[in-house]
């Protein structure tokens, strides 16, 4: 059996399945600039994440909320609109969801946020507090992926969306990906049965790996 003895080949971009709940996306962020700006925006975090019963979420408590709409229009139905059009997502990040890590040099924040990633957030908290802000994301559901990145004046530098969803996954994070592959191996829907069957997939599907994952590939899906 040759080449089509293994399954997805082309296909696979199109057929992969959720690995977590439908249309919810995973957000990592990192956040690097001045030292006292770090600290601005970690004090933030800090208080509120310690405080089990703030009624306002992340974005909120960073950039506020959409200053155009009045509270009683934001409350009547107007939060939707206003809340998508300002963070980029329909609802807020709680704290009680929220990985938080910081040291001297940057802070690191990881995320769930409906349908897609917050880009209008991470430009308002780019300019607000001159910060340079990197965000990777991953929505399995509607399956896409991306790195977004800003300089501290909210310039963006990097916008990337991947048509290879692997490699999105790779570039969001390698326990991801490792994760997944295995999961597509075990349902069978990567069957790799010879050597030359491996090398011909990752050619096809999997050549951004570097030379030492190509090698855990082949490995790991014999």
């Amino acid at each position: 059996m040759g080449l089509k003895d293994y399954l997805i080949k082309k296909k696979i971009n199109k057929k992969l399945e959720n690995i977590n709940m439908a249309n919810w996306c995973f957000n990592k962020m990192k956040i690097s600039g001045n030292k006292e700006d770090l600290k601005n925006i970690s004090q933030i975090i800090n208080k509120l994440q310690k405080n089990n019963d703030s009624e306002i979420g992340l974005m909120e408590s960073l950039v506020g909320r959409e200053p155009n709409i009045s509270e009683e229009e934001y409350n009547n139905d107007g939060w939707y609109e206003a809340n998508l059009n300002y963070w980029g997502v329909k609802q807020d990040i709680d704290f009680s969801d929220l990985i938080f890590k910081e040291n001297k040099d940057f802070i690191l924040l990881e995320f769930e946020t409906a349908w897609g990633y917050p880009k209008e957030f991470c430009e308002i908290l780019s300019k607000n507090y001159k910060v340079n802000v990197t965000i990777k994301y991953y929505e399995p559901g509607n399956i896409f992926c991306g790195i977004f990145e800003l300089n501290e004046l909210g310039k963006i530098i990097k916008d990337i969306s991947y048509d290879n969803i692997l490699e999105g996954l790779y570039n969001y994070g390698k326990l991801e990906f490792w994760d997944h592959i295995e999961n597509l191996i075990e349902d069978e829907r990567i069957v790799i049965l010879e050597k030359d069957d491996a090398e011909n997939f990752i050619n096809e599907n999997l050549s951004f790996l570097t030379k030492k994952d190509k090698k855990k590939f082949k490995k790991n899906s014999i």
